[in-house]
C-alpha cells in the first residue's frame, strides 16, 4: 500500500481556517493509503492523528523522544529518534509521496528537502501542496523568482510539485497520480 508522509504544523495556535480543509483531504483519501506523520496530538498534526484513528486508517508516527505524546499510543506504529534530522530523514524515507499542509519552519524545511531530492534526481516522489487560503503563495513566488533570476532551472512539474487550493482537487490529483504510477 502506498505511504503518504504528511508535513504540517503541530502548533496549538494554528489558524482555525486550516483545520476543515485538512480534515477533508484525509477523509477524501480515506483508507487507500498508509499515513506517516510527525506524531503528536497538537495542531494540524493532532487533527490528522484524530481523523486517522477515528476512521481506522493505518498511521505511523515518527517523533523525537523528547516530544513523546500520549496520542502516539493510538497509532499503528511509532518510531522515536533522538535527533530532529534523523526524524525528518525517516519521514522522507518512508513516504512514497508527500503532502504538505500549512506549517512553520519545520514544515517548509521538510518540503524543501523533498523538492531538493527531486531537483537533483536522487528521487522523483510527488510533493503535494494543499495551498489553503494561499498559504504557500510566497514560497511558490520565490521559486518563480528563482527561475526568472536563473538560480532555479526546473519547473514545478519537473520537480514533481503538485499544488491545489482545495482538498477535493488535491485528493483527486493524489489518487490519479498513484493510480497511473
Amino acid at each position: 500500500m502506498t505511504s503518504l508522509t504528511i508535513f504540517c504544523s503541530s502548533k496549538l495556535t494554528v489558524n482555525n481556517t486550516f483545520y476543515e480543509p485538512c480534515k477533508n483531504l484525509i477523509t477524501l483519501l480515506n483508507n487507500d493509503f498508509k499515513y506517516v506523520y510527525g506524531g503528536g496530538s497538537d495542531g494540524l498534526m493532532g487533527c490528522i492523528n484524530r481523523i486517522c484513528i477515528k476512521n481506522g486508517y493505518h498511521t505511523t508516527g515518527v517523533n523525537c523522544k523528547r516530544w513523546k505524546d500520549e496520542g502516539d499510543n493510538k497509532l499503528n506504529e511509532v518510531v522515536y529518534f533522538d535527533s530532529i534530522i534523523d526524524r525528518q530523514n525517516e519521514l522522507i524515507r518512508r513516504g512514497d509521496g508527500y503532502i504538505v499542509l500549512p506549517g512553520g519552519v519545520g514544515t517548509i524545511y521538510e518540503a524543501l528537502q523533498c523538492i531538493t531530492l527531486n531537483d537533483i534526481k536522487e528521487s522523483n516522489k510527488p510533493v503535494f501542496f494543499l495551498n489553503v487560503n494561499k498559504y504557500f503563495n510566497s514560497l511558490f513566488n520565490m521559486l518563480d523568482d528563482g527561475r526568472i533570476m536563473g538560480t532555479i532551472g526546473k519547473t514545478n512539474s519537473e520537480m514533481n510539485i503538485i499544488i491545489r487550493d482545495n482538498p477535493i482537487d488535491l485528493a483527486n490529483e493524489i489518487k490519479k497520480y498513484f493510480k497511473s504510477n
